[in-house]
């Protein structure tokens, strides 16, 4: 167990106080908050730091194997799921114990994990599925969403997301095309799929609302800004899509559901997206952070760290809308928040 460093950078923001830098050694590539907003769980190509929250510091590191990328927490089980391109991995929090729930992928294949209804869910670009498994790595199952496209596959996950009671799981699709972009809404009890909904761009970043709604999160093909598609999971029609304004360069999101807002993390500049890889801000960028009312359709707040603080991919806020969590190569900004 070591103590992490910890630095306040004074820069001026539009709300609440500056941000401040928990230094972590190797930095931070993903994170994830638990659902009280005590810990953060912070992950990097070698470590998984626990990080409290109230203190601002680490009380445990956990040395990884082959995983990088923190996905979920049981909190029920003491388990956290990680994954890397080619393998998903759940590590005990009690013991520190690893165990590997499957491997052998190709090279950047696994695009997200998930616990759900006591199953841990994959999303697979290679097999353009979504693969159901027990934490044990045995009842193999997978979800196809478009089983009679023999030839071509035309699709493949790139997000899943959990309903609170582990009942319903959601995924969205990158595709070429528009009939391939769609929200496919999965019964977890015997993964089945329920609904598949149009929404026109690929969704890579999944929140849900309540048990009835949820939002879809991506950029469409040719725009510089992300939307933003309101669910209804009842209904397959195509929903209201939202774009929102000069977010140019969208990296990252989190989403406050006890407020309605999303969050996005964004360079201002149009950058090259890859479909094997999460987006990246280019070397240099300066970090931009918008606050979206999703009640009002409207955006609340904008502000910059206005500096070039090494950001990476991932971002989150805690339940409570106190702070919002930035990951960094440098470790993780802590940008606290006052909203009215």
């Amino acid at each position: 167990m070591r103590a992490l460093a910890l630095v306040v950078v004074l820069l001026p923001v539009l709300c609440g106080a500056a941000p401040r830098l928990v230094r972590v050694p190797g930095g931070v590539s993903s994170l994830v908050v638990d659902g009280q907003g005590t810990f953060a769980y912070l992950a990097n190509d070698t470590n998984l730091e626990v990080l409290d929250l109230a203190a601002r510091s680490a009380i445990r590191t956990y040395v990884l194997a082959s995983a990088n990328r923190v996905d979920a927490i049981d909190e029920e089980r003491g388990e956290v799921l990680l994954h890397a391109d080619q393998s998903a991995t759940i590590l005990d929090l009690a013991t520190g114990s690893l165990h590997e729930v499957i491997s052998g992928f190709p090279p950047s294949d696994l695009r997200d994990a998930t616990f759900a209804g006591g199953r841990v869910y994959l999303a697979a670009a290679a097999e353009s599925a979504v693969l159901s498994l027990l934490p044990d790595g045995t009842g193999r199952r997978g979800i196809d969403p478009f089983p009679f496209d023999f030839e071509f596959r035309h699709a493949s996950p790139c997000a899943l997301a959990a309903s609170g009671d582990g009942s319903t799981l959601l995924f969205g699709t990158v595709a070429s095309a528009d009939l391939y972009r769609v929200v496919d809404v999965v019964r977890t009890s015997d993964d089945t799929i329920i609904g598949t909904i149009p929404v026109g761009f690929s969704a890579c970043r999944l929140f849900f609302r309540d048990a009835t709604s949820a939002i879809a999160v991506g950029q469409p093909e040719g725009a510089r800004s992300p939307s933003v598609a309101l669910l209804d999971l009842a209904n397959s029609s195509v929903p209201a899509v939202i774009r929102v304004p000069r977010s140019h360069g969208f990296a990252a999101a989190a989403y406050l559901a006890s407020r309605s807002l999303l969050f996005f993390l964004h360079s201002g500049q149009d950058f090259t997206r890859s479909s094997d890889k999460p987006p990246r801000l280019p070397a240099g960028d300066s970090v931009r952070l918008v606050a979206f009312d999703l009640t009002r359709q409207r955006v609340r707040k904008r502000w910059s760290l206005r500096r070039r603080v090494g950001v990476g991919l991932d971002l989150a806020v805690t339940p409570d809308g106190s702070t919002l969590l930035i990951a960094s190569s440098k470790g993780v900004y802590l940008q606290p928040l006052k909203l009215r």
